[in-house]
């Protein structure tokens, strides 16, 4: 468990999608000072390092060195002088953001059976909005945005796959859901338009019945 501040830092980091970070800009997106006192710089850092010590020891539970191999530190030439900068050096499948970006890009390249795999795959990473904890700051505002519009390509995608394959009725509650989010969206309300259509047309003559078990 994170404290607050270092969870922030995290999310920072996450944000800044494998680049380098000065310490003096992570203090200033992390803790969000009103005013800039003189002479502050040292103690600034201080607490910018003590939050990359507790990051480093929460990354070393899931082994010994993954804490100095998954957070690195640099310098970083300034007028000011060399600042340290930190960064996360994360395989593809070490972040779920990562994970599903690549899924999802891979969906795009192949036929409609495998699209469909692997999109579902994508969406099942899903949890909520991205980066929900510091969305509305300034520096996670790109990579949310980006990450929302993939997740709608997906959908898109999805319901698309299973459209080719015929399977009308598993894009049904795809585009169903769709519509809710998008209430605002015509081509959403088209696509939900046109998947009823489909499914009127295949099952309009039969009685669908079913048995709901256990109710008085």
């Amino acid at each position: 468990r994170l404290t607050p501040l270092t969870a922030r830092l995290l999310l920072r980091l996450v944000a800044a999608d494998g680049e380098a970070v000065t310490a003096r800009r992570l203090y200033l997106d992390v803790w969000q000072p009103t005013v800039e006192l003189p002479h502050q710089d040292l103690r600034n850092r201080n607490e910018v390092q003590k939050r990359i010590l507790e990051l480093r020891r929460a990354f070393d539970r899931a082994g010994s060195g993954h804490g100095a191999r998954i957070l690195r530190t640099g310098r970083l030439p300034t007028a000011r002088g060399a600042e340290s900068t930190y960064r996360l050096d994360l395989s593809d499948d070490e972040l779920d953001s990562a994970v599903f970006t690549r899924l999802v890009g891979d969906a795009l390249r192949a036929a409609p059976a495998s699209a469909v795999r692997l999109l579902t795959d994508a969406l099942r990473l899903w949890r909520g909005r991205p980066l929900t904890e510091v969305r509305d700051e300034e520096f996670a505002r790109a990579p949310v945005r980006r990450l929302t519009q993939l997740r709608e390509t997906a959908l898109r995608e999805l319901i698309a796959g299973h459209t080719a394959l015929g399977r009308y009725d598993l894009a049904l509650p795809v585009a169903e859901q769709t519509a809710r989010e998008r209430p605002d969206d015509p081509e959403a309300a088209a696509a939900l338009a046109r998947l009823n259509a489909r499914l009127r047309e295949r099952h309009g003559d039969e009685l669908l019945r079913h048995t709901l078990r256990g109710l008085r």
